[in-house]
């Protein structure tokens, strides 16, 4: 473990002095994963007290989705279960993006798994995916709901025919 924090410091160091975001924001990430495993909390909340502005305001939704994740695993951690469910339902949003097969694979597989170790995903309010059906519908795009047992229901849009 100190190798990998040697080289994210590294890593960190270099992106920030070039200013390049892009690489950044996995870094502040994958920092906060390693001081989470470490059970070094404060630290780790620190480190992504970074992301959340740069996530939000640049075009970073699977990195936001990452941070996400690893606040839920953190408050997971702390027995913070009203906490972890909340961070678990933003990171699956985020990594929803425009849905299978354009979303967040692992994002979305993560932050399910979250959901299911908490005992929350049947409480998630799919209000999000009725509002994304709304803007695809409005921008001509011809929208349809698969229903079926395992997923419980998939957003689909069929990209090249515009009603």
């Amino acid at each position: 473990m100190a190798t990998a924090d040697e080289r994210l410091h590294h890593a960190l160091t270099r992106a920030r002095k070039v200013n390049l975001v892009d690489e950044e924001l996995p870094t502040l990430v994958a920092l906060a994963e390693l001081r989470r495993q470490q059970n070094d909390f404060t630290a780790a909340r620190e480190l992504l007290d970074d992301v959340w502005e740069a996530a939000e305001r640049g075009p970073y939704p699977l990195i936001h989705a990452d941070a996400f994740n690893v606040l839920g695993q953190i408050e997971r951690d702390e027995g913070k279960k009203e906490a972890a469910i909340e961070a678990a339902k933003k990171a699956y949003r985020l990594a929803w993006c425009d849905g299978p097969p354009y979303a967040y694979h692992w994002g979305l597989e993560k932050a399910k798994q979250h959901l299911k170790e908490l005992r929350s995903i049947r409480g998630m309010s799919f209000m999000w995916m009725r509002n994304r059906l709304i803007e695809r519908v409005r921008a001509g795009m011809r929208a349809y709901l698969i229903w079926s047992a395992p997923t419980r229901g998939a957003l689909c849009f069929d990209r090249r025919t515009k009603r």
